[in-house]
């Protein structure tokens, strides 16, 4: 008999539960998506598998709109903190341009190399990559969406609030502690 490890789970049947690909029509749907997906990485990708840190999985591809500095989306991808890539999330970037908003796809270390935290820090890294490196990217360093697809989402809105602790959010927006006033100003009146 194997050992349960969590309520009446064996580890066997726990990390079956974190795997979302069950069936031959969910598998047909991600091959769509990852064709697509690498379609576009191959026909619109300004530069790609660039570096932002000291780790050789800190990379990321970008997509520049055109008549720049552009807005631009800093893309975590999903893949239960488990796998992915910068390509995985490049499908995004086609919509991103035909809006003139440029893209970057950025991948960092992910489990079991590193844990959770550390995913954070390095798509913190990357966020202030993109913000510093700017005029060379074509990015507007004042019009930065960070956003992410499942558990990029987490790694998004971590950062987010990383930034927002560490009053961090960058030039023109409001930090931390303006927030706070504001809040209290409205409060008040």
């Amino acid at each position: 008999m194997r050992e349960k490890i969590y309520l009446d789970y064996t580890r066997e049947e726990l990390d079956a539960q974190y795997i979302n690909v069950k069936t031959d029509a969910d598998e047909a749907t991600r091959l769509r998506l990852v064709t697509h997906s690498a379609d576009v990485a191959e026909h619109f990708a300004a530069a790609r598998d660039l570096s932002y840190g000291d780790n050789p999985k800190d990379r990321f591809d970008i997509y520049r709109a055109e008549g720049g500095p552009a807005p631009v989306i800093i893309f975590a991808h999903g893949g239960q903190w488990q796998r992915g890539s910068t390509t995985a999330s490049s499908g995004w970037a086609e919509a991103a341009l035909a809006h003139g908003i440029s893209f970057v796809a950025g991948t960092y270390p992910m489990l079991p190399e590193v844990r959770i935290p550390d995913m954070v820090d390095h798509f913190t890294a990357l966020v202030r990559h993109v913000r510093a490196h700017a005029d060379e990217l074509g990015v507007d360093p004042s019009r930065i969406c960070i956003a992410g697809h499942s558990s990029g989402g987490h790694l998004a809105a971590s950062t987010l609030v990383r930034l927002a602790n560490e009053g961090d959010l960058g030039r023109g927006h409001l930090r931390h502690d303006d927030q706070r006033q504001l809040r209290h100003a409205s409060a008040d009146a």
